[in-house]
């Protein structure tokens, strides 16, 4: 799915990448019946999704991008490299729909924050050993092979760049970077890091904003930004004693949303409310699906990607893993309503 809605004085793009469907269907890992990727209930709520940031951005270029299909295209790139350039290469990527495909390997990273919702720098995603302890354990495996490095895009470049460092650090060869977009900044930030073939899809020059469409949906593996501490340096996601993690959703009554996610004040509200009603939606049909048993927070534990307990920044309590999913989501709901 790509669209491209118009409007005069064209001001910057926003993207959406959209792999909801793919997300939610991780929960069979776990047992739990779930809707088809491609079910009606998905595509509605990334249309609605759409036409609400395309409101809240009347002048932008908004760019919807199924994430399937964007990694087909990525992988067919770094196909061609292969070919040409590295033959024996390895595909690693930071995310699974397009490391899979090609039998590679996940490096499972992200940027963590603290309780008040600041950026407390890079670190692995719930669950996942060290980044450092990751890529050797990729060393062991490849032995001596070069690496692709794949990826949907690049923001900043700050991560991309650390892990490059990272790799370089373990003596571990990096012949290419495959991305499926890229924004001015980045490209400075990783040639700092890198020199090697670069191949990008396609460059955006003024983007406002880069979103998933999980992001905006609580319990949905993935999404929000994960709550981690530091320790000597090194950062690593929290934990509460019951093996729960926490993360912050990029949406009300959780974040900061005008910050995070670049929507404008006025918009918060509606588009935060449609976010979360849809998530009670879709837990009311889950139960239906199956045989009317109550799915609660402890029962989404242990699914990979893992899902977050969502949590507000500067929240002072944890919400139990006996809470029942749909009562956390209906209170939230009123909360805003």
């Amino acid at each position: 799915m790509q669209s491209h809605c118009e409007k005069q004085e064209t001001k910057g793009t926003y993207i959406l990448v959209c792999d909801l469907g793919s997300k939610i269907k991780s929960f069979r890992q776990l047992g739990i019946k779930t809707p088809e990727q491609n079910d009606p209930f998905f595509i509605e709520f990334q249309d609605e999704l759409a036409k609400m940031i395309s409101e809240a951005h009347p002048y932008a270029n908004l760019l919807v991008m199924n994430m399937e299909e964007l990694a087909m295209q990525i992988l067919a790139k770094a196909h061609d490299l292969r070919k040409v350039l590295v033959k024996d290469a390895v595909v690693v990527s930071s995310c699974l729909d397009i490391a899979a495909p090609r039998r590679g390997f996940v490096l499972e990273v992200n940027r963590l924050i603290d309780f008040e919702g600041n950026l407390l720098g890079i670190g692995s995603r719930p669950g996942c050993p060290t980044i450092d302890e990751q890529i050797m354990g990729i060393k062991t495996l490849i032995s001596d092979r070069p690496v692709i490095v794949v990826e949907d895009g690049s923001f900043s470049g700050r991560t991309l760049s650390h892990v490059l460092k990272k790799f370089k650090e373990a003596k571990v060869k990096v012949s290419a970077v495959v991305l499926g977009f890229m924004f001015p900044n980045s490209l400075a930030s990783l040639r700092r890091h890198f020199s090697e073939e670069l191949i990008v899809i396609s460059e955006i020059n003024h983007v406002i904003d880069w979103m998933p469409d999980h992001d905006f949906f609580p319990f949905a593996p993935n999404c929000g930004r994960v709550i981690g501490v530091s320790v000597h340096g090194e950062n690593y996601p929290f934990f509460n004693y019951d093996g729960a993690s926490y993360s912050v959703p990029y949406i009300l009554p959780f974040s900061p949303m005008g910050d995070w996610a670049s929507i404008p004040k006025e918009y918060e509200n509606k588009i935060s409310l449609f976010c979360l009603q849809k998530a009670l939606e879709l837990f009311t049909l889950l139960e239906k699906m199956n045989n009317g048993k109550d799915i609660r927070i402890g029962d989404l534990i242990g699914v990979r990607p893992l899902v977050s307990v969502p949590i507000s920044i500067r929240q002072r309590f944890f919400p139990g893993i006996d809470t029942r999913v749909r009562s956390f989501l209906h209170d939230t709901c009123h909360e805003l309503a």
